[in-house]
């Protein structure tokens, strides 16, 4: 089959969704044994459709390529004056999406939606740019609501990567645990283990707590050092591994005994922000620094260390 395609700019240095798409879909049509051809123009970058390849025929991954040169660049300050004038968040209008027939009458009859494109202007070389089309109810009258919903988007996929942990690294599924006790208590072990090991980036709960503070406004607060923090999910973590221990045995006092004290702890800093790991991290004793010399793969640690306090980046 013989194919054409006109898109106003082509080539792997060119950024853009729709015309990596049209790139993507040319050469897979060509692996297929379809005869391509790509109609297009010399400019490389949107910004000032400035002539960048050389005018008329050249291959492209088995794709024909046929360019035309631009007859005028863009202006820019033309340009960006215009932009602003129809662009303005004034005029912002939200999308209407109608009710499916089929679905129940006590529905509303339409819904308001938003839609917020994002696309990764400098991805690394060998890497698919990112590209999300991100439908929200959220407001995206002013660029700060725009930069929430496409930070809000972000922090799903660490969520999603927690519970991948969850089902295929940690196998929470396959556990057969069979009693709702111990099921919770490993799903409470395995939320702070994931932090303990890797590090707080990976804490859900620090997620949860970044949105509850961003929701309420709640003032910033000095960054800390996540060792501390981290040492203490350690020892929440072998408490709660002694406990599924204990429930395994019969113990069942004592494993809710210890259960109970690890969420009386995380109540406790909850609260008040009294951290009793992080105390304890600070004692002069060998288990902190043989805490940290894992962590660190071998370096000192522990109480003796000089920790710079360090933002904790959730993303």
């Amino acid at each position: 089959m013989r194919l054409l395609y006109v898109v106003q700019r082509y080539g792997e240095e060119v950024a853009g969704g729709a015309e990596q798409h049209a790139r993507a879909f040319a050469e897979r049509l060509v692996e297929r044994d379809h005869r391509v051809t790509v109609l297009t123009t010399c400019a490389e970058s949107y910004v000032d459709w400035a002539n960048a390849y050389r005018r008329g025929w050249s291959n492209l991954n088995g794709v024909a390529v046929f360019r035309t040169p631009v007859t005028k660049a863009r202006n820019p300050h033309l340009f960006s004056a215009f932009n602003s004038r129809i662009s303005n968040t004034s005029g912002v209008r939200p999308l209407s999406v109608q009710r499916p027939h089929e679905w129940p009458r006590t529905l509303p009859p339409s819904l308001c939606v938003n839609v917020v494109y994002v696309w990764e202007v400098n991805a690394p070389p060998g890497e698919d740019p990112v590209e999300w089309r991100l439908i929200t109810s959220e407001p995206i009258d002013t660029l700060a609501q725009v930069l929430r919903v496409v930070d809000i988007y972000r922090t799903r996929w660490l969520i999603e990567e927690f519970f991948k942990a969850l089902k295929t690294g940690c196998a929470y599924e396959k556990r057969q645990l069979e009693s709702l006790q111990t099921l919770l208590v490993a799903l409470a072990l395995l939320s702070i283990g994931v932090s303990a090991a890797f590090g707080l980036k990976y804490s859900i709960y620090g997620v949860i707590w970044r949105r509850i503070a961003t929701t309420l406004a709640l003032p910033k607060v000095e960054p800390e050092h996540e060792y501390p923090p981290r040492f203490a999910q350690v020892l929440g973590s072998v408490a709660l591994i002694l406990a599924l221990v204990s429930f395994a045995l019969g113990a069942t006092t004592l494993g809710w005994g210890l259960t109970l004290a690890v969420a009386g702890l995380q109540t406790l800093l909850a609260t008040t922000g009294y951290c009793l790991g992080c105390r304890l991290y600070f004692l002069r004793w060998w288990v902190p620094d043989l805490v940290t010399r894992i962590w660190t793969r071998g370096r000192s640690g522990g109480p003796n260390r000089t920790l710079a306090p360090e933002p904790i980046r959730y993303s």
